[in-house]
C-alpha cells in the first residue's frame, strides 16, 4: 500500500500536467506516493502526452474520463477506480497542477508531523503568486445562508458579477500593499482551499466522500459540510505550504460558463446543505 495518491485532473492543459508530475518526482517521499490523472479533455492528443508520462513514471496512472467532468467530479472518478485495484492509502491528495512544494520533502513532513494521521483534512498554508497571499484559510467560518443568496443571485447577472469583480480588483489592489504575508495561526477552519487539500484516510472512514454533484466551484463549501456532518475536522498548517500559480486552467474556460458553474454551484449547496 503506498502512504499517499495524488488526485489531479486535466482539461487541455497536459503540458502542465507533465511538468507538474516532474515536479513531484523530485520529492524524498516520491517512491511511495501514486498519482493519478483525470483527463477531462476530449482531445485525443492531450491524452497522448499525458500517455508519455504514464510510461516514465510507474507510479502515474492517466484516467480518460470520455467526458469533461469538472474537477470534484473528476477526482471523485479517479479516487474511486483507483480503489478498485488498490487500498485506501493513509493520504489522498487532492491538487491543482499549477502547485508549487517549497522544498522536496513537502510530502515526507506531511508523515512526520501527523505520524498517526488527523481526524479530517489538513489545508496548508498556499501562497497564491498573483493574489501575493496565503489562500488559506478558506474559510475559518461557515457562510450564512444569506450570503450565499446574495451570491446566488450576484451570479444570475453578468453586469452584477462584473462590477461586483471590477470592485473586489479594486479593494486588492489598494490592499496589496497592506497586505500581511507572516503565517495565520494554525487552528480548526470550516473550510480549506480547493487548490491544494490534504486528507487523512480517517475523513473516509468516518463517512466522508468527494461525491460533489456540482461541475466546478464551492468544492470548498461542500468539503466544510461534509466534514461537519461527519464529525471530523479541517485543520490550517502554515508548516506545509505550497505556491500556487492559480487560474491557469480556468482562464480556458470562457466567462459565461464560469458564471453559470458559479451559480449552479452556489445553488447546489444551498439545496443539499442550508435546507
Amino acid at each position: 500500500m503506498k502512504e499517499i495518491v495524488i488526485l489531479c485532473v486535466n482539461y487541455n492543459n497536459s503540458k502542465e500536467v507533465v511538468n507538474y508530475v516532474e515536479h513531484l518526482s523530485e520529492q524524498t517521499l516520491f517512491s511511495r506516493i501514486d498519482i493519478v490523472v483525470v483527463d477531462n479533455s476530449t482531445d485525443y492528443e492531450e491524452y497522448k502526452t499525458l500517455s508519455s508520462v504514464q510510461l516514465s513514471y510507474s507510479n502515474v496512472r492517466v484516467l480518460n474520463s470520455d467526458e469533461n467532468l469538472g474537477y470534484f467530479r473528476g477526482v471523485n472518478y479517479g479516487l474511486t477506480e483507483y480503489l478498485r485495484d488498490n487500498e485506501m492509502p493513509n493520504w489522498v491528495i487532492i491538487s491543482n497542477t499549477d502547485i508549487k512544494f517549497e522544498d522536496n520533502e513537502f510530502l515526507q513532513r506531511v508523515i512526520n508531523l501527523y505520524p498517526k494521521g488527523i481526524e479530517g483534512i489538513i489545508a496548508p498554508s498556499i501562497f497564491s503568486t498573483y493574489l501575493e497571499k496565503d489562500q488559506n484559510p478558506y474559510a475559518t467560518d461557515r457562510f450564512s445562508k444569506r450570503k450565499l443568496e446574495f451570491l446566488r443571485f450576484l451570479y444570475k447577472s453578468t453586469l452584477l458579477t462584473f462590477l461586483a469583480n471590477k470592485l473586489l480588483n479594486i479593494k486588492r489592489k489598494l490592499n496589496r500593499s497592506n497586505l500581511n504575508i507572516n503565517p495565520q495561526e494554525n487552528r480548526e477552519i470550516y473550510a480549506p482551499h480547493g487548490a491544494f487539500m490534504i486528507i487523512n484516510r480517517n475523513y473516509f472512514e468516518k463517512g466522508g466522500n468527494l461525491d460533489y454533484k456540482s461541475f466546478l466551484f464551492c468544492e470548498e463549501i461542500f468539503i466544510g459540510e461534509i466534514t461537519r456532518k461527519i464529525g471530523t475536522k479541517v485543520f490550517y498548517d502554515n508548516r506545509l505550504k505550497v505556491y500556487h500559480n492559480e487560474h491557469s486552467t480556468i482562464s480556458l474556460l470562457r466567462k459565461k460558463h464560469l458564471l453559470k458553474f458559479s451559480y449552479d454551484s452556489v445553488d447546489y449547496c444551498l439545496k443539499e446543505f442550508y435546507k
